[in-house]
């Protein structure tokens, strides 16, 4: 469909829906190039991939590219990051329970 090359906007909009995939899903979000680089990120960094071999996979020189932006913190465990921490009060190292 796209012959080597990365195709303009249309012309993935077109494929998509000959694939019957929305470009826009039931909440707005938006089936594009960018979105298929944030969800790269997102499954790398939640698979623990090591910074510096995300960094490599995606192409990226900067390590805030890959951290910041291409990556979908909404994914991330972060209740699971945050249950790490120790209780305010409580010894350094002791967990609520």
């Amino acid at each position: 469909m796209f012959h080597g090359q990365v195709p303009h906007v249309r012309t993935l909009q077109k494929g998509l829906a000959r694939s019957g995939i929305a470009y826009f899903d039931e909440t707005g979000r938006r089936m594009d190039f960018y979105a298929l680089g944030v969800t790269y990120g997102t499954m790398l960094a939640v698979n623990n991939v090591p910074l510096a071999d995300a960094m490599h996979l995606m192409r990226h020189r900067d390590p805030k590219l890959t951290m910041r932006i291409n990556t979908g913190a909404s994914q991330l465990a972060l209740d699971d990051s945050l249950a790490k921490l120790p209780v305010i009060g409580t010894h350094v190292g002791q967990r609520a329970s």
